[in-house]
C-alpha cells in the first residue's frame, strides 16, 4: 500500500492507494476537494469536522433565526468539548454516555436537548456511511431537575407592580407580564411593532413565535412614542437594541429593588441577606425575593392569567407562540388559587340551579268538606266500588 501526505491549511493529510497511478489520482482529487471547500467523508474525519458539516448541511437550512442556530450550536459545542478531537469511528457508546452523565443535576429539558443533538449527529453520520454503527443508540439519560419556570405568587405580583411603577426596568418586566413575551423577544420590539392596542411580536424561537397579542390599557398608557425603527428597549451606552448582557443587568437591578422594597437592608451599597447569622456559619444567603423568580416567570404568569380569564386553550396557544398545544396544556394544568375558586363557585352555582329544576314538589291534596248525610253517602259509595 502506497502512502502520500501533504499539508493543507496547517493540517497534515494522507492518501493511500495500491498503485502509483491510483495514488496520483487520489492525491489530485483530495487537494481539489480541499481547495473547493469540500469535505471528504470518512470514518477517519474528526467529530469536530463532521459536526461542522452536519450543522451546515442539515441544521442551518432548517433552524429559524440566528438565535435558534446559536442555541443549537451551543449544545454541539458541549459535545465537542469531550469528543471533538476523536475520529468518528473511534467513538464508542461509553464516550457518549459520559457526555450525558456530566449533565447530571441539570434541568431535564437541557439534558433532553443535548441528548437529541447527540442522536441527530450520529444518526446522520450512519446514514452517510461514515460509521457502521451508531454509538448513541442505547444511551441512558440521567434524571434531571424540574424546570424553574412558574407563575408568580400574589405577593410577588404586588411587589412587582409597586417596583415597576417607578423603576427603569419596570416597563421591560410589565411587557412580559401583560403580553407574554419571552425575555429575548423583548429586545426585538420596535416602534413599528406597536400598532394601537396590538403588539406584533417578531418571535425567533419558531414560526409560531411570530404572533400578535393585545396590549392591555394598563400597559399601553406606559408605552413611549417611538419611531418605526426605534427599539423600545436599548442599552445605556448605545442606541442599538438591548443585548443579552443588558437584559441581565435590567433584571438584576429590578430584583435588587424588589428586595429593598420588601424589607432587605443595604449596607455600603450591598444587599444584606435576611439570614445573616446563618450565612456566617456557612449557609447559603437568602433574600426577600425567591431565588427561583426569573424573568421567564412573568411569561408563565401571562399564560396562567389567560386561563383564569377564561381564554380557550387553543387561543392561548397562539397568544403564547407555542409550537404545540401540549406546551400550553402543561401550564394550563397549573391551577391558580383564583381559577380554582372560580371553578368552585361555578360548580356550586350549577349544582344549586340543577337541583332546583329537578326537585319536584309534592302534589297538594285537596281537602273535601262534607255534611254528615253527604259523608255517609260518600263512604257507602266507596265501599261498594271497592267490593265490586
Amino acid at each position: 500500500m502506497l502512502t502520500k501526505s501533504f499539508t493543507f491549511d496547517g493540517k497534515r493529510h494522507f492518501v493511500r492507494a495500491k498503485t502509483p497511478e491510483e495514488l496520483a489520482v487520489k492525491l489530485y482529487k483530495k487537494k481539489r476537494d480541499l481547495e473547493d471547500g469540500k469535505v471528504a467523508l470518512s470514518g477517519n474525519m474528526t467529530v469536530k469536522k463532521w459536526a461542522e458539516t452536519f450543522l451546515e448541511e442539515y441544521k442551518a437550512p432548517t433552524l429559524k433565526g440566528r438565535r435558534s442556530y446559536e442555541t443549537y450550536k451551543y449544545r454541539v459545542d458541549l459535545i465537542l468539548s469531550d469528543i471533538g478531537h476523536m475520529s468518528m469511528r473511534s467513538v464508542y457508546p461509553l464516550h457518549c454516555q459520559r457526555i450525558l452523565n456530566k449533565l447530571d443535576g441539570k434541568s431535564q429539558s437541557h439534558i433532553d436537548k443535548v441528548y437529541q443533538v447527540l442522536r441527530q449527529m450520529f444518526r446522520a453520520a450512519k446514514r452517510n456511511r461514515i460509521i457502521a454503527t451508531d454509538p448513541t443508540e442505547d444511551l441512558v439519560k440521567p434524571k434531571g431537575s424540574k424546570g424553574t419556570h412558574r407563575a408568580i405568587t400574589q405577593e410577588e405580583r404586588r411587589w412587582t407592580l409597586v417596583v415597576a411603577d417607578k423603576h427603569k426596568s419596570g416597563l421591560w418586566v410589565l411587557i412580559m407580564l401583560y403580553c407574554g413575551l419571552r425575555p429575548e423577544e423583548t429586545t426585538l420590539i420596535q416602534g413599528k411593532h406597536i400598532q394601537g392596542d396590538l403588539l406584533k411580536i417578531p418571535g425567533t424561537k419558531n414560526e409560531n413565535a411570530v404572533r400578535t397579542v393585545p396590549i392591555p390599557s394598563v400597559l399601553r398608557e406606559k408605552l413611549p412614542a417611538l419611531a418605526p425603527d426605534e427599539f423600545l428597549f436599548k442599552n445605556n451606552s448605545a442606541a442599538g437594541k438591548l443585548t443579552d448582557s443588558g437584559r441581565v443587568a435590567l433584571w438584576k437591578a429590578f430584583k435588587r429593588q424588589m428586595n429593598i422594597e420588601m424589607g432587605c437592608k443595604v449596607y455600603r451599597n450591598q444587599l444584606m441577606p435576611i439570614n445573616l447569622f446563618e450565612v456566617e456559619k456557612g449557609e447559603k444567603p437568602k433574600y426577600k425575593v425567591a431565588d427561583d423568580l426569573t424573568p421567564y416567570c412573568y411569561r408563565h404568569t401571562y399564560c396562567t392569567d389567560l386561563q383564569t380569564a377564561g381564554v380557550p386553550i387553543n387561543v392561548a396557544k397562539e397568544l403564547m407562540g407555542h409550537s404545540d398545544i401540549s406546551l400550553t396544556a402543561n401550564i394550563y394544568t397549573h391551577f391558580s388559587d383564583t381559577s380554582f375558586k372560580a371553578a368552585q363557585n361555578a360548580i356550586e352555582s350549577y349544582a344549586q340551579k340543577s337541583h332546583k329544576k329537578s326537585h319536584l314538589k309534592s302534589p297538594k291534596h285537596t281537602k273535601v268538606h262534607f255534611k254528615k248525610a253527604e259523608l255517609e253517602k260518600y263512604v257507602v259509595k266507596k265501599i261498594k266500588n271497592k267490593c265490586l
